[in-house]
């Protein structure tokens, strides 16, 4: 089996933004193997007849969990379901463009020395349509374990990677919004290549209380376990754990109006027409990776 598609589903998830997303898998130019939903919980009816509609189109195989356990541990608990050799990340409210799967694995396929691919991703409130900004990263090499000092080097939801690699590296651990970023973390301290397409592949819901959820003193004290984390494995010194803490701790405290013009002036560039439209990756082959 080539490819698997790894998501978890909870109950306050929405029906119909589910179904925008499994649509979107349906009209894939490069269709999935397998699609493994992770149901994080009892999800009630309405997600569940939205799962059991998809079901054959899609080769759906549910892991029901019987409690809520949060997004690590119940992609930990998904990816030991999934079959295929690579294993694509996808969130229930966001949408794919046609071609993501066939870019990401004919790239992986060409660069058999990378070992987690992700692209670029564009940010929208209500209308995919109507995307406002787009989130893009370094593509590899020391410009990417340089920016992942500071912020997520891999757009987690358009990432695509080789499961066995993961699985060596730890897997998933279970750290609450910090999940992804953890475990990209690590693998770029174990010598794993890591690579970012300058092409948009998904279309991000972010008005759906995304950058409230980023906030507060609970998530704040996060954040500053999760630097002590990244200075223990030896991504961040001591100078740059401490500026993370105190330039990072005043947007996590910050009122979400002011937290959400940071996301959206400061930490991304504005929606550009023309990246949507190209019809090639570039570059499709690999220089210096991201890796040790």
């Amino acid at each position: 089996m080539t490819l698997s598609v790894l998501m978890s589903v909870y109950q306050k998830e929405s029906p119909s933004f589910l179904c925008e997303c499994l649509d979107s898998l349906v009209a894939q130019t490069l269709t999935a193997d397998e699609v493994v939903i992770v149901e994080d919980g009892p999800l009630g009816v309405e997600l569940q007849n939205v799962i059991a509609a998809y079901s054959v189109r899609l080769g759906i195989v549910s892991v029901r969990l019987a409690v809520n356990v949060g997004l690590g541990e119940s992609l930990r608990a998904g990816l030991q379901w999934c079959q295929g050799e690579f294993v694509a990340r996808m969130d229930s409210d966001d949408i794919c463009v046609p071609q993501r799967f066939e870019l990401q694995i004919d790239f992986l396929k060409r660069n058999p020395r990378v070992d987690v691919v992700s692209g670029v991703w564009a940010e929208f409130d209500q209308d995919p349509s109507k995307p406002h900004s787009l989130r893009c990263l370094p593509a590899t090499g020391e410009a990417l374990l340089h920016y992942a000092k500071y912020r997520n080097p891999i757009n987690h939801v358009t990432a695509v990677f080789r499961r066995a690699a993961v699985l060596a590296a730890g897997s998933y651990e279970p750290f609450p919004g910090f999940e992804d970023y953890h475990l990209w973390a690590r693998m770029l301290m174990l010598g794993y290549s890591l690579y970012n397409l300058q092409n948009v592949v998904a279309y991000v819901r972010v008005g759906n209380g995304m950058q409230a959820r980023r906030g507060g003193y609970d998530y704040f004290k996060r954040e500053v376990k999760f630097q002590l984390f990244l200075h223990e494995i030896g991504l961040l010194n001591a100078i740059e754990c401490t500026r993370n803490i105190v330039v990072r701790g005043p947007i996590r405290l910050a009122p979400n109006c002011i937290r959400g013009f940071c996301y959206k002036l400061l930490l991304r560039r504005k929606f550009i027409p023309d990246l949507m439209s190209r019809g090639n990756v570039k570059p499709l082959e690999i220089g210096a990776t991201a890796g040790r």
